[in-house]
């Protein structure tokens, strides 16, 4: 896992995306942030750059019907699989979130307001940089 790789950002509502900038500025972690309107151009992104993108976040409301047909992709790829992928959104329901789980995305997380945004991306961000994957172990 490159832990100091790009987080990716799938999301195509401007607010949504300064939102989110605003927080890694503030909480300024050294990762490159990089942001995608649509599932397709990421997927693309993900399997030319050369680049090993830590995380990848995704907006589960604005992608939902291309969600799967995305999860398929990084599941296909061995090098993509490994990438943690956390949906989320400002709004939800029972039936996004059960979809949601339904694609075995590594959580589901509610987006409010700046503060509380900090702390969210703080532990997913500290949870991930924490974890062990099977990468970090293929060059012993």
């Amino acid at each position: 896992m490159n832990r100091d790789g790009p987080v990716i950002i799938i999301n195509n509502d401007s607010n949504n995306q300064k939102l989110l900038l605003e927080v890694f500025n503030k909480l300024e972690y050294t990762n490159e942030v990089v942001f995608f309107n649509y599932v397709d151009k990421a997927l693309d992104y993900l399997e030319k750059s050369k680049k090993n993108p830590f995380l990848i976040l995704l907006e589960i409301n604005q992608h939902l019907t291309e969600s799967l047909p995305f999860k398929i992709q990084l599941q296909r790829n061995a090098a993509l699989q490994t990438i943690p992928h956390i949906f989320f959104s400002r709004t939800y329901d029972k039936k996004i979130v059960a979809q949601a789980y339904s694609l075995n995305n590594q959580g589901f997380f509610i987006m409010k307001n700046v503060d509380d945004m900090v702390d969210l991306i703080t532990v997913v961000i500290e949870y991930w940089k924490r974890t062990v994957s099977p990468l970090d172990f293929s060059s012993r």
